[in-house]
């Protein structure tokens, strides 16, 4: 399995591609994802978004006109909020999502794609649908916004909370060892044991 950072949107948010053969896995999208399945005659069969802030989903209104049968991993709050500004952050560009191809995720969860079984988890505080996806083939977890290299996600939007952000962080390094890699939603990727020494934020519980 291959894996590619694509960097895109307009806030420069890290979205992944991971492929193997000519068939991909996505997570979280922005338009110029699109490219870089093109150049590399890739077709994309699921998309697993972290959360439903507005720069981890640009452009993906269009990307459904393309594939509508895809299926899209995600929370029950984030395929409710989606199409919600309030959730979204996204007051400036009106648009629809359709959300029929939706597949609503939880702790319970695993994804099976090309006989690799990815793991859920829950993980609000940074947005209320928030989650992150675990790779055992890769030893990672997929972290959107709940964690980033040295910092953790916002807490000042609505549905947001320092709190619970905190708590969700301890159960992912509850869950997994010291040498899972972290890709975060912006930023260089790390490990949970890099940040478990060095992000300052963290060291009330670690």
């Amino acid at each position: 399995m291959d894996l590619k950072i694509v960097l895109g949107g307009s806030i420069h948010t890290n979205c992944y591609v991971l492929y193997e053969n000519s068939n991909a896995l996505l997570v979280d999208y922005a338009p110029e994802v699109l490219d870089f399945l093109r150049d590399r005659r890739l077709n994309p069969t699921a998309l697993m978004l972290t959360h439903i802030h507005f720069d981890h989903f640009e452009g993906l209104s269009d990307f459904l006109t393309i594939y509508p049968d895809i299926p899209v991993y995600i929370s029950k709050e984030g395929k409710d909020g989606i199409n919600k500004p309030v959730y979204t952050l996204n007051f400036q560009s009106p648009y629809h999502i359709d959300t029929d191809s939706f597949r609503a995720v939880d702790n319970s969860s695993i994804i099976e794609w090309g006989g690799v079984k990815i793991n859920v988890l829950k993980t609000p505080g940074h947005s209320v649908d928030s989650v992150v996806y675990y790779v055992p083939e890769l030893k990672s977890v997929f972290c959107g916004d709940t964690i980033f290299y040295r910092s953790v996600g916002r807490t000042d939007f609505p549905g947001s909370s320092h709190e619970v952000l905190m708590s969700s962080i301890a159960s992912i390094f509850a869950q997994y060892d010291d040498g899972t890699i972290l890709y975060p939603g912006h930023g260089p990727v790390t490990s949970i044991g890099s940040e478990k020494k060095h992000n300052s934020f963290i060291r009330s519980f670690v």
